[in-house]
Formats: structure tokens, sequence, C-alpha cells
């Protein structure tokens, strides 16, 4: 509306275009009888084609009068428009700190980061009530009650239609149904807790050529979760689950099919090696006994793929760096090395770069072993855990296990160096 206001309105806009266009065409009309190129059957016939569309052309344009108006903005809309072109230049920067704002902090564990976008959540949550009160404040001063209550009846209507039924792609939050096979209906919240993995599926209904249905479920996706509270949706009365989960869901789906899967443990192939107090050689190193070195993709690395090694020095974790070069003399931090006949090793500092092992603190290191294509697995494949628990009564993986290559050659290593 500000756009059609501010460039007059669309039916006028539209006719100055068919006026400029028909002003053309009698150019080019013009041009063509002045040079007497309409003297032949095929040229008439074109000149005539031509006149034609000029004529609808300036019937077009004649559809609004010359003398309409453009519509003028009022002193509200024009204070919008401006903010509006100021919130355009703001919203890279306070989208980037408000990012910065939810992030987990270092060292901060699930339940405090939750509890601090539970706090952040209730001062947006408060300042867009604010905003929406004032917002309904300024219709009535300006509509009347009446327009207010058509307003919330638009709204109540439509959070009741079929959008209530549909996640779109990007969705980070979702609403569970509560538990209602007891007396009293019960949520989901006391299931779940930040950090927690859930897999969406989609069940569909298929009909065999004998006439009998049969219930089919695919697994589609897994999202871990940051915040898990009660909630009564709007236009709603019974009070349910609401998560808020990441990554964001990359497919659409229909709510009425889907299924959420809890009891979802991250797997990987491969085994946990414990070595304490393991042997430090003089120039800072320490040598796997075991290989090889499992290495797990993660976009956010500089290489994309991790190491899972773990050094501790008298209960404290250490943390890994790609190299210790950038390190200062009092960080405590160690970098995993490969050798080009597929070994790893762990460096610690010396003094110089990265803090030197105390002595004779204890130490431990904590590395997994196992790696490649072997351990990619299809849907379902997975049915028992390496270490068996009398409290687990069935185990299957729900999407692929995947992630596993070969490990580098050394020759391409070398290239790289």
């Amino acid at each position: 509306r500000l756009g059609t206001a501010l460039g007059g309105a669309i039916a006028r806009r539209n006719a100055e275009r068919a006026r400029m266009k028909a002003l053309q065409l009698a150019e080019l009309a013009q041009d063509l009888a002045g040079t007497g190129a309409s003297g032949g059957p095929a040229c008439q016939e074109a000149f005539a084609k031509l006149c034609q569309q000029v004529c609808e052309a300036q019937a077009l344009a004649n559809k609004v009068p010359d003398t309409a108006d453009p519509i003028a903005l009022s002193e509200s809309q024009q204070m919008l428009s401006a903010q509006l072109g100021r919130l355009v230049e703001r919203q890279p920067d306070a989208m980037a700190g408000l990012s910065t704002a939810f992030a987990r902090q270092r060292g901060e564990s699930n339940a405090d980061w939750s509890k601090r976008l539970d706090q952040l959540m209730a001062f947006l949550d408060a300042l867009i009530a604010g905003m929406l009160q004032e917002a309904r404040d300024q219709v009535v001063r300006l509509r009347g009650n009446r327009a207010l209550t058509i307003m919330d009846r638009a709204a109540a209507s439509t959070a009741g239609g079929t959008e209530m039924g549909v996640a779109m792609v990007g969705t980070d939050s979702v609403y569970l149904m509560p538990d209602t096979t007891g007396p009293v209906p019960v949520t989901q919240t006391a299931l779940l807790r930040p950090g927690d993995w859930l897999v969406f599926a989609e069940e569909t209904t298929t009909v065999a050529a004998n006439g009998a249905t049969q219930r089919e479920r695919t697994y589609r996706e897994a999202v871990r979760l940051e915040r898990v509270f009660d909630e009564v949706p709007q236009g709603q009365t019974d009070t349910m689950t609401r998560v808020v989960f990441q990554p964001p869901l990359t497919r659409l789906y229909l709510l009425a099919n889907t299924v959420v899967i809890g009891n979802v443990a991250e797997i990987s192939h491969g085994r946990t090696v414990d070595a304490p107090s393991p042997p430090i050689a003089d120039d800072g190193t320490i040598a796997l006994e075991q290989t090889p070195l499992t290495w797990l993709r993660d976009p956010a690395a500089p290489d994309g793929l991790v190491p899972q090694a773990g050094f501790s020095v008298a209960g404290q974790a250490w943390r890994r760096a790609e190299d210790l070069l950038a390190a200062a003399p009092s960080d405590p931090v160690f970098a995993v090395e490969t050798a080009p006949d597929g070994t790893s090793r762990l460096r610690v500092g010396d003094g110089r770069n990265g803090s030197t092992v105390p002595v004779p603190a204890p130490t431990t290191l904590r590395y997994r072993v196992g790696a490649g294509p072997d351990g990619n697995r299809k849907p379902g494949a997975v049915k028992a855990l390496l270490d068996a628990d009398a409290a687990i009564l069935e185990t299957f993986n729900p999407l692929p296990v995947s992630g596993g290559s070969a490990a580098e050659p050394p020759a391409q290593s070398r290239t790289k160096a």
C-alpha cells in the first residue's frame, strides 16, 4: 500500500504505461507511413495491425482520466515508511547481536543455557506483548471496539484452520499433544529436557490389492531440543508441550501424519579407549597406542573433521586446538597430529606455546578408535549396542549412520603440506 501510494494508483500507473506504449507505436506508424513502406499488400496488413495496437493501447490509457490524483500518504504512513527504511538498515546488525545473545557461552551447561534462554524469551515475550497491546489500543482509538472484535475473530478462525496442520520448511518449534490415555490429560514436558534428540517421522496408509490397509512409518530427520515448556497455543484451550529445536526442519510436514520419536541417542562406529597417566615424550607428545583414531564430520571445523580425543589434567579438561603456535604459555590446550603411517598422537604445551603438563598431576587420555566406510549403516541395520544393558529392550537406528570415509592417503597429505 505504501508503494502504491507513493507511486500513484496501480490503475493510473498501468494507464501511463499504456499511454507511453501508444505513443511509441504511433511514432513507429508515422515513420513507416513517411517512408512509403505501407504500399504493398503485406505491408498494408502489418500497418493495419500496428494501428490497431495503437488504438488498443490508447483505449487502456483512457480508462483513467488525466485528472486522477495519486493517493496521498497520511502522516502515520509517512512515519511508518521512514521507520521501515531505518529498520532494513539496522536489521543485519540487530540480528547478529541477537544471535550472539542467544548462543551458548563457553562452559555453559544445558540447564544454565536453557534457563538463560527462558529469561531472554520472557523479556522478548513481554516486549512483543506490550507492542501488540499498544497496537490494539490504536485500533480502538481509530476504528472503535467493533474493529478490534472483527480482527480477533479473524485471527481465531485462522489459528483453528488448516495453517495449524502444517509445519513449513524452516520451522524450529512445534506443539506436542498431551497424553490422554489416563483420566486427566498429561503434557509431555516431564519426559523431555534441553539437549535431547528427537526424530520426525511421517506415517502413511496404503491399501493392498486385497483391500487390507497398512500403516507405514518413514523416519525423516533428527533435531536437538533447546527449550521445553507448557503453553496454550493461540486459538486453543488445552495446554500442550512446546518444543524449540535446532536445526530447523528441512521439509514440509502434515502434522496429522507426523510422529515424533524420543529416546534417541547419537551413535557412531568404534569404541572408547581410556588411558590413565599416559607417558609424555620429551618433545611433549603422547602416542595413541590403538589406531585408527576416529574423526567425525563437523561443518564448523576448519577442515570439516574433528578428532575424537580428549585430555585432562587433575580432572580439568584441556581444550583441543588446531595447533599450538597461537596458544599462550598459560593456555591449557593440546593438538592432535597424524603421522604419514596413519598413527596419531597428541601434542601438549611446552611452556612457550601452551601450558606445560604439571608433574606429578594425574592425567587422563580418552579417545575413540574405529573409522572408515565400514561404519556406515542403513536405517534399521543397528540391532544392538556394544555394551548390553538390561534396561534397554530394543535398539534400532531410524536414520542412516553416515559420514564414515577412508583416511586420506599419505601422498595426498604430503601434497597438501
